[in-house]
């Protein structure tokens, strides 16, 4: 099952980053997530949704930089 193979590679690629290292924008969307999240499964959309965003705009951010 590929899905099986996707949490083998995150368990591997996916290391706990230092609290120190966790930027501002990516606490705010834990913190929020975490405090409203129940079993449904729009808030696991919507925590997916967020990640991703998240990384888009970390991406434009590090390639405006370059």
């Amino acid at each position: 099952m590929k899905d099986a193979k996707l949490l083998k590679e995150l368990d591997n690629d996916y290391p706990l980053i230092p609290m120190s290292e966790i930027d501002d924008e990516a606490r705010l969307i834990a913190v929020r997530w975490h405090e409203s999240a129940t079993d449904w499964i729009g808030d696991k959309h919507k925590l997916a949704s967020d990640i991703m965003n998240y990384a888009r705009r970390k991406n434009v951010k590090i390639n405006d930089k370059k």
